[in-house]
């Protein structure tokens, strides 16, 4: 049920539409507090980048390396503002006209809706023509 009103509220579409104009195509940068401290393993020879690199290309993000620590490497899963849309559910930047289309087809068939129920209830009689 909670699918169908999120797919179904204009608010999705519009809220998705501002944030691709907004966010899409940012990079971004991890705040100290933000990077994954992971440790190398004892092969001298190993870098930061040689021991994530299988890691980074199935899963994104980049190693920020400090030389203060040699045996322990920074990495942050987040590249850029694209990759948090996507796990918000907000899609390609493509996506942004469609969702524009989507709203402004619910804003004019509400409109036409609002006269189409006036003119049904002047049709019918109804309410508008009894002013006692």
């Amino acid at each position: 049920f909670w699918i169908f009103m999120y797919l179904i509220t204009p608010f999705t579409y519009l809220i998705s539409r501002l944030s691709i104009a907004g966010l899409a195509d940012a990079s971004v940068s991890c705040a100290q507090n933000e990077l994954l401290r992971v440790s190398l393993p004892l092969n001298p020879s190993s870098t930061c980048f040689d021991y994530l690199e299988n890691y980074i290309k199935f899963t994104g993000g980049y190693v920020n390396n400090n030389a203060e620590h040699e045996r322990e490497c920074f990495y942050c899963p987040v590249l850029d503002s694209n990759m948090v849309l996507s796990s918000k559910g907000i899609g390609r930047r493509q996506e942004g006209w469609r969702n524009v289309r989507i709203f402004a087809n619910y804003v004019l068939v509400n409109f036409l809706g609002v006269f189409a129920l006036y003119w049904a209830m002047l049709q019918r009689g109804g309410y508008l023509s009894k002013k006692s």
